[in-house]
């Protein structure tokens, strides 16, 4: 799975300064990181997934799927 660390990074850190900023609750920070970690792994491409159907065959994904 293709994830973007960059974009996480900066996602957090932008949300870590509007915190100090803003003097955020602990709930809002805590939201906000909650947040920027589900479009992080959401934002990945799922690739080379492979299956072993009940009859033995083997299905594989090789192209990427994204995450809706």
């Amino acid at each position: 799975m293709a994830l973007n660390k960059t974009k996480l990074g900066a996602d957090l850190l932008a949300m870590m300064t509007d915190a100090n900023e803003k003097a955020w609750a602990p709930k809002q920070v805590a939201d906000a990181m909650a947040a920027a970690i589900d479009s992080y792994v959401r934002g990945g491409d799922v690739n080379g997934v492979r299956a072993v159907l009940p009859n033995g065959q083997v299905a594989v994904q090789s192209s990427p799927v994204h995450p809706s």
